[in-house]
């Protein structure tokens, strides 16, 4: 039962289902392939010494902006304290409340963290392989902090770049010794 477009009772073609399914299909196999790959990689890790929980924990908390993250650390510091936790009374940050940081700091200060922030912010949308457009820089490209942002985006890239240079060297060598078995 179709009309003359093609289209059943449910407004599906058999060719958009058989374009649809072949791109899901397709998507799901790279996707396979990709978790794969990511527990390999999370294994070498290990094998290096990386503490896998820190680390994802530290990937989050990077992505948080500077208030965000002494909001987090503070909250931490106070639940181990409240857990009772042995290092939960010997911890201490330094923060006081949000937000103090700036109120005590110089105007060069402020500047310095400004541009720290954003040279960071650079960093982590390059390692996280967004493409780069001028809209992709929240600063404008002509001021030191904008500056500090595109570089820190290129030095991400380039080492994103290098990392993923090596891990096709991995990858390929490994694909060499399992044909060759």
């Amino acid at each position: 039962m179709t009309d003359s477009n093609g289209h059943n009772h449910i407004g599906i073609s058999q060719a958009e289902w058989d374009h649809y399914d072949a791109l899901h299909s397709d998507v799901e196999r790279r996707e396979k392939q990709l978790k794969a790959e990511k527990n390999q990689l999370r294994k070498d890790m290990k094998t290096k010494g990386f503490k896998m929980k820190l680390f994802d924990a530290s990937r989050t908390l990077a992505n948080l902006t500077r208030d965000e993250q002494i909001e987090y650390l503070t909250h931490q510091q106070y639940y181990l304290r409240y857990s009772r936790s042995p290092v939960g009374e010997q911890m201490e940050f330094g923060f006081g409340e949000a937000g103090d940081a700036f109120d005590e700091a110089s105007d060069e200060d402020v500047a310095a963290q400004l541009i720290d922030d954003a040279a960071g912010a650079g960093w982590r949308a390059g390692m996280a392989g967004e493409v780069f457009e001028k809209e992709g820089n929240p600063h404008e490209a002509n001021t030191p902090a904008g500056q500090a942002w595109i570089k820190g985006y290129r030095e991400a890239q380039k080492k994103q770049t290098m990392a993923l240079k090596k891990r096709q060297k991995q990858l390929d060598k490994h694909a060499e010794q399992a044909a060759a078995e």
